[in-house]
């Protein structure tokens, strides 16, 4: 892992080093150049954007974009570089600092189209990733995306298939993204691979909360996802109208997907197969607090693409562990399945965006 004084050291040969793994396909820079070209490509679908750059570098991307015309924000930690990316982009607002101890002041102030980060949150422990890139999702815009284009994996098994091969070269202070570990803790996430050590991860903002001083953490929305046994799915039903509908679910921690059954046939179906976008509510019983009438609340909705289960076998699976949320008798759960598994559809809704609030009824 190279500290300030070493990324300065290399800021001359920055672009040079880079492109010489790249050539020759090796960890860690190999699907460099087709990563910041697709990232380069859907930030351009939106002309004069704003973006901020965390960890710009040298400005091989963003001095790309602010050549046509893009408004170019960004933060890095390294003076030099910072000096050769201002004599590409003089008219750019860039800022010095260390983004693991925070973003400056001016960044925090404004709302992006784009955040990208390339080839440096690996820098962040996984502990330091997820809250950072939280606080990144919180300055988009509604429809706003976080593009982080880095050394990443599909799932652990191939970050230790890299490891091996590249022996001595692995650098052990740093660490890189696995997709598997990443969608548990952002499961609309998407993940592109360019390369054996190179992939994209991209996510998409919603609608912030207006209040925020009642939003519950993540960690509390997941409680409450876990806990309750019943919510409202809404999804677009005839003649363009929300058709919402009390329903039992089991949430699924290890994919962050939320599970429902029912009938193979009726609105619901109807509507999902016009459109795979849902939204999902959930809320507890409330309390209240010693000598005041008013409920204490905590609500969570999910928003994000539904679809039948095809796989029969997990159809039934996911069947037995949403029956066992109100039941514990194994035989009546395996007589009731064999005699109308056939006849029933499970759904899966896949997270695209979560939130979460407090209320006080009062």
């Amino acid at each position: 892992m190279l500290d300030q004084k070493g990324f300065d050291l290399w800021a001359d040969g920055y672009d040079a080093s880079v492109g010489l793994s790249d050539e020759e396909g090796t960890y860690p820079f190999a699907g460099y150049r087709a990563v910041l070209n697709a990232v380069y490509k859907a930030i351009m679908e939106k002309p004069g954007a704003r973006i901020l750059d965390v960890g710009f570098g040298t400005g091989v991307l963003t001095s790309r974009l602010y050549e046509n015309g893009f408004e170019i924000w960004g933060q890095d930690f390294s003076g030099e570089m910072l000096s050769i990316a201002r004599e590409k982009m003089p008219l750019a607002h860039l800022y010095q600092g260390d983004f693991s101890q925070g973003l400056a002041p001016e960044i925090l102030e404004n709302n992006y189209d784009f955040i990208v980060a390339t080839y440096s949150l690996h820098h962040l422990t996984n502990g330091e990733k997820i809250p950072f890139i939280r606080t990144l999702l919180s300055l988009l815009v509604p429809g706003g995306k976080l593009l982080i284009g880095d050394v990443a994996f599909a799932s652990e098994a191939a970050l230790d298939t890299c490891h091996k091969a590249a022996g001595d070269e692995w650098d052990d202070e740093e660490y890189y993204f696995t997709y598997d570990s990443f969608k548990k803790e952002f499961p609309a996430a998407q993940f592109e691979s360019f390369s054996h050590c190179a992939g994209l991860l991209t996510l998409t903002a919603f609608r912030p909360m207006l209040r925020r001083k009642q939003q519950l953490t993540h960690e509390e929305c997941l409680e409450v996802l876990k806990s309750e046994p019943r919510g409202v799915l809404s999804v677009l039903g005839d003649g363009g109208y929300p058709y919402g509908m009390p329903m039992n679910f089991w949430y699924d921690e290890e994919s962050g997907h939320i599970y429902f059954h029912g009938g193979k046939s009726g609105h619901k179906i109807d509507a999902i197969e016009n459109c795979d976008k849902a939204s999902f509510c959930v809320y507890d019983e409330g309390y209240r607090r010693e000598g005041e009438w008013a409920l204490n609340i905590k609500s969570v909705i999910v928003f994000g693409r539904i679809r039948p289960v095809t796989d029969y076998d997990r159809a039934m699976e996911v069947s037995r562990l949403l029956s066992y949320k109100f039941i514990s008798d194994s035989a009546y759960i395996e007589r009731e399945i064999k005699n109308y598994g056939s006849g029933t559809l499970c759904l899966e809704l896949i997270p695209e965006y979560m939130t979460g609030k407090l209320v006080n009824e009062s």
